[in-house]
């Protein structure tokens, strides 16, 4: 039972570390086409 617990607490992690990255990522993109139209 600890190694499936340790299997889905693994697995979270990766899921919001990808949300997280994913949100950076199109703020990111925002910001850089926003200060290229300001150019």
């Amino acid at each position: 039972m600890p190694r499936a617990r340790k299997n889905d607490f693994s697995i979270s992690l990766p899921v919001d570390r990808l949300s997280f990255l994913l949100a950076i990522a199109t703020l990111n993109g925002e910001r850089l086409e926003g200060g290229n139209e300001r150019g």
